[in-house]
């Protein structure tokens, strides 16, 4: 469903869209939506890079009075590090669990032997950014499968304000780090096969 926003920088029009799986959810995500543009919580243009919406994002987690330093920096560490270089080229309509599975899995190459062997243009980035940062060495030490699934609830979080006005599920949000479960068979009902057909994702064999 389609809905005029407010104009954008330099008054450009802003056309964008609300989902649902119901003509009923759109209608309410469309009022939910209006109240945030009412309260000056427009919702993201879907065309916005990544990389933007993650400056901006960041921009209100310094606003909050409830984050502590600390963690503010394990974000902007995140974002600086990970994020921005090695998927903020991509539009947040664009984002898909795979990117997210295929940055962890680069995560997981850094320091390590199996780097030699897959310099991918996503891990060269990737070690690019994480050359030096405040003009210090970054460690050298292989990333931890509880620092990668760290790294990735900040994108998760960050992306989970989006739905369901701007994007229509979160991208980073099922995404896991470290050695693969067995997973089981399961039945492929309707609503599974409603979420494979929008996401892609694959619920089970």
């Amino acid at each position: 469903m389609r809905y005029s926003a407010p104009p954008g920088p330099g008054g450009k029009r802003r056309q964008l869209r609300v989902y649902g799986r119901t003509a009923k959810e759109c209608r309410e995500n469309y009022v939910t939506a209006m109240g945030d543009i009412q309260a000056g919580r427009l919702a993201d243009d879907r065309r916005t890079k990544f990389a933007d919406y993650l400056d901006r994002r960041l921009r209100w987690w310094e606003s909050e009075d409830d984050i502590k330093p600390s963690t503010l920096a394990s974000y902007r560490e995140a974002i600086e590090l990970y994020f921005k270089p090695g998927l903020g080229h991509l539009r947040l309509a664009d984002l898909r669990d795979h990117h997210f599975r295929d940055l962890a899995a680069a995560m997981r190459k850094i320091n390590t032997p199996a780097a030699d062997g897959d310099l991918s243009d996503l891990l060269r980035r990737l070690l690019a950014a994480r050359a030096t940062r405040d003009g210090k060495r970054i460690s050298t030490r292989p990333l931890t499968d509880a620092r990668i699934r760290r790294i990735l609830a900040v994108a998760s979080s960050a992306l989970g304000g989006l739905v369901p006005h701007t994007l229509p599920f979160n991208p980073a949000a099922n995404v896991k780090a470290g050695k693969a479960r067995r997973r089981k068979p399961l039945l492929w009902t309707a609503a599974r096969v409603d979420r494979w057909r929008e996401t892609g994702e694959i619920p089970a064999r």
